[in-house]
């Protein structure tokens, strides 16, 4: 469910891509990368996008001035200055997140790399923030697609060699140049990097196999985005699900697009509950690798409304995907309430997280402290520091457990 959109520039330096079998560096790689171990984490994950410009005519979620300068149209390229970014991490702290997801595209079309650099890694020592990289293998990546268009131009035959070629090199870039040398921050498990994969899904073909190569090379583990019980007669599907370390959704989705946020919640409840059952039997009876335990990671969404951004409508104008806001205060509230009873009392997920969007602002899920605009009185915003209020008092970390 995730924007991704691509720069101006980048369609032409596509075209220059590696060459498919092209070889990672051959440095020496160790056996295991020892940083902030993700069992002595306690609160809430924030899935930051700082490199992203915010141009108020598009987005759903205005900032607060002091923690966003406005570009006038997508290719200004604003993105957060270091002291923004440093503002936002003190919110994060102040409001008991413990772990950033970094939203990464190694592809070298884009200055993701170097804005990172400059925006977050450079002060990483004084933000003091665990990380686990977000990895964009979906929109603007260097795989060649099955298609030219629609949904076929975001999914990759991951049996084709270059493809196959393209994600090592990418996971080896993300490695050599944020895992180690700022492993000290870095979220693992058992001598693991933590790498979460979106949208796992449209990854097709014979992935599984090619996790299974990379976690070979490479001291990583993935989690991937889908948790809906799966058709167990589609064997590269069962593959790639045996292949992952674990699972967490990047939204809650409305199943009826009906804009019915506690709707909404109720599904990811039920369906979550589905998956938790299946996996944990898969596991201990049909897995291909036995003993082998998956992480579920729970997701809270405060909204979702990407109607502002263009591409998004239907020819008449309307909102290919209806937003989806609480009604009220009360009903934010409630959706919290639920999503903490599915980890501390019915144990569905593990007790890790939740996943939150912190500052994606296109897509109307965003917690960050915001600005109001002219909003429908039925859509219950939350402007200001409203929604961070709720997942801190529901998700944040105990006091002196930061």
């Amino acid at each position: 469910m995730r924007l991704r959109v691509l720069r101006a520039f980048a369609a032409a330096l596509l075209t220059g891509a590696l060459v498919a079998g092209s070889q990672v560096r051959s440095a020496p790689i160790p056996d295991r990368v020892d940083g902030q171990d993700i069992n002595d984490i306690y609160g809430w994950w924030a899935a930051i996008y700082p490199n992203w410009p915010f141009v108020p005519d598009l987005a759903s979620v205005w900032p607060a001035p002091r923690l966003w300068t406005p570009s006038r149209q997508w290719s200004d390229l604003i993105p957060q200055s270091p002291a923004q970014v440093r503002m936002s991490a003190d919110q994060l702290n102040a409001y008991g997140s413990s772990v950033d997801v970094l939203e990464f595209n190694p592809n070298p079309a884009y200055p993701d790399f170097v804005q990172w650099k400059q925006g977050y890694f450079s002060q990483i020592a004084s933000l003091n923030r665990a990380f686990i990289v977000g990895y964009e293998q979906i929109n603007g990546t260097r795989l060649h697609p099955i298609g030219t268009t629609g949904a076929d131009a975001l999914k990759y035959d991951m049996s084709d060699p270059y493809n196959r070629a393209v994600f090592t090199e990418d996971i080896d870039f993300i490695f050599r140049e944020i895992v180690q040398p700022y492993s000290a921050w870095c979220v693992t498990s058992d001598g693991r990097a933590v790498i979460y994969l979106w949208n796992t899904e449209s990854m097709l073909g014979d992935f599984g196999s090619l996790l299974n190569e990379v976690k070979a090379q490479y001291p990583v583990m993935f989690i991937g985005s889908e948790w809906h019980k799966p058709d167990e007669a589609d064997a590269p599907l069962m593959a790639r699900l045996d292949a992952l370390d674990g699972f967490m959704a990047y939204s809650v989705l409305d199943p009826d697009n009906a804009g019915n946020y506690s709707h909404a919640i109720t599904e990811q409840y039920w369906s979550a509950l589905v998956f938790r059952n299946w996996l944990r039997d898969y596991e201990a009876t049909r897995q291909s690798s036995p003993g082998k335990y998956r992480l579920f990671i729970p997701t809270f969404q405060s909204a979702y409304d990407d109607s502002r951004f263009p591409g998004r409508q239907m020819p008449n104008g309307v909102a290919k995907v209806t937003p989806m806001y609480p009604g009220t205060q009360q009903e934010l509230l409630n959706g919290a309430q639920a999503l903490k009873t599915a980890i501390v009392q019915d144990h569905i997920f593990d007790n890790y997280g939740p996943f939150v969007i912190y500052n994606e602002l296109y897509e109307g899920a965003a917690v960050i402290e915001s600005q109001p605009y002219a909003a429908p009185p039925s859509e219950y915003h939350a402007f200001g520091l409203e929604r961070l209020s709720v997942v801190g008092q529901f998700f944040g970390a105990p006091q002196g457990q930061e």
